[in-house]
């Protein structure tokens, strides 16, 4: 038996893209990232519609990012060049 499945994709990027290293991928299953705020590699946040924020900061225990790094903070942070310790 053959299963034909279509998905509504908002951006028309293809879903064999997913495996394939070099090529574009909707990472947010079609939600819109409306900020996006970065500072390096594996060291960003970002807004994202209708879900939570985005943390991604390499070197960082994840339960102290999710605590204490807000949106509003990081942004600070990078344009005021703010030092954070941690506690």
């Amino acid at each position: 038996m053959i299963r034909t499945i279509t998905l509504s994709r908002t951006y028309d990027i293809p879903l064999t893209n997913k495996k394939i290293p070099g090529f574009m991928k909707d990472e947010n299953n079609d939600a819109i990232m409306t900020k996006f705020v970065g500072h390096r590699v594996k060291m960003y946040i970002l807004r994202i519609e209708g879900k939570k924020n985005m943390k991604k900061v390499k070197g960082i225990k994840s339960n102290d990012v999710v605590k204490s790094i807000t949106f509003e903070g990081y942004t600070r942070y990078l344009n005021d060049v703010i030092e954070m310790r941690s506690r």
